[in-house]
């Protein structure tokens, strides 16, 4: 959410997402992604984008990740977390599954 309470974007992949990236029609969709750009490329630093289970066969989210660290240019840090896929250039790789970085996350924030 951001400072206003709405919802800026579902924080899944939803089918139709790479539409929702690479070429978003006018409307909704278009709306969404402007808000949340605007929202990223403006939130005071740090910010922190955590990446969960983007591989290569999501190319438009890996995409979408580094350009909003690019559109930043500074004070934000790209986490990607894969088991099998987590490189990331300029960037922190966590080679683990989603629920085992997850736990220790909640772990060490004493979430859980």
């Amino acid at each position: 959410r951001c400072s206003c309470t709405a919802v800026l974007r579902p924080d899944v992949t939803l089918f139709g997402d790479r539409v929702w990236h690479n070429n978003p029609p006018p409307g909704p969709l278009l709306t969404q992604l402007t808000t949340y750009r605007t929202f990223i490329t403006q939130a005071p630093p740090p910010l922190l984008i955590l990446e969960i289970g983007a591989g290569t066969k999501m190319p438009f989210l890996r995409k979408l990740g580094k350009e909003l660290v690019t559109e930043r240019e500074g004070g934000v840090c790209l986490v990607r977390v894969n088991p099998g896929e987590a490189e990331v250039e300029g960037g922190i790789s966590v080679p683990y599954g989603a629920g085992e970085v997850l736990r220790k996350l909640g772990e060490a924030l004493n979430l859980s």
